[in-house]
């Protein structure tokens, strides 16, 4: 994971700006990783995370990296569950207006599918507000 890490584009949070951030392979977990999977997962914390520090969602089809699932990172961290073989949901958390980081409430719910036909993912869904690919 950590060569991984390296490879995966720079936090770039929900205004735009890229921050100078490095992924975290060592608190990765690499066990929604599957290589026969039609799709998986791996997600990566920022180094230093904090409970609504960004993280970044990797994506495979049949062991190959794809890509990310969003170019912009999201506080908190994503609840990634397989539907099936090759469907994940995810589940963002986001803070709404007069909560705290501690008490953030917003829930923005993304589905991730492997479509045979096109040999990509699709995405069908919501983001937390101001999301900026």
């Amino acid at each position: 994971m950590t060569q991984l890490a390296t490879k995966l584009p720079a936090p770039k949070i929900s205004t735009g700006e890229i921050m100078d951030w490095k992924w975290d392979a060592e608190y990765a977990d690499p066990s929604t990783y599957d290589e026969c999977a039609a799709l998986s997962w791996v997600t990566f914390p920022i180094e230093g995370a904090t409970g609504s520090s960004p993280y970044i969602i990797a994506l495979f089809h049949k062991g190959k990296y794809l890509g990310v699932a969003t170019r912009t990172t999201f506080g908190f961290f994503p609840q990634v569950v397989r539907v099936d073989d090759a469907q994940l949901k995810v589940t963002y958390t986001y803070a709404k207006d007069g909560d705290s980081n501690a008490g953030a409430s917003g829930r923005a719910v993304s589905t991730y599918s492997w479509d045979l036909n096109t040999q990509s993912v699709k995405h069908h869904g919501a983001f937390p507000p101001g999301y900026a690919q």
